[in-house]
């Protein structure tokens, strides 16, 4: 025997609400949005440089500066990719729920 269709449907809609809050909960860790936003100004891969010679030196001192500099803007560029990626595809998610939604309603009775 069925359940009656205000069961059925209260169940669906249940379901597809959970599933909603599920992918909401799951985006911002797939994307690991709080470690990057931490990292933001991190070098890329960690990569540093290190004295070869005693001493002072201008132009090592330069060189150094320029790599560090290369290598964090490098890793701001990757991490802020990565965060707009995100913000897309939440924006896409909140544009698509209403007419999920919609198509769920509509097309409810036809599943029953």
């Amino acid at each position: 025997m069925h359940d009656s269709f205000g069961t059925y449907s209260t169940r669906t809609l249940q379901s597809l609400n959970q599933a909603i809050v599920n992918i909401a909960v799951f985006l911002p860790y797939y994307f690991s949005v709080i470690q990057l936003l931490k990292t933001l100004f991190s070098p890329w891969k960690n990569i540093r440089m290190y004295q070869d010679r005693p001493g002072f030196s201008l132009q090592e001192l330069g060189e150094k500066l320029a790599d560090s500099f290369a290598s964090r803007f490098i890793g701001f560029l990757s991490r802020v990719s990565i965060l707009l990626a995100f913000l897309v595809f939440t924006a896409g998610f909140i544009i698509i729920l209403p007419f999920l939604y919609i198509s769920i309603l509509l097309f409810l009775p036809l599943s029953y």
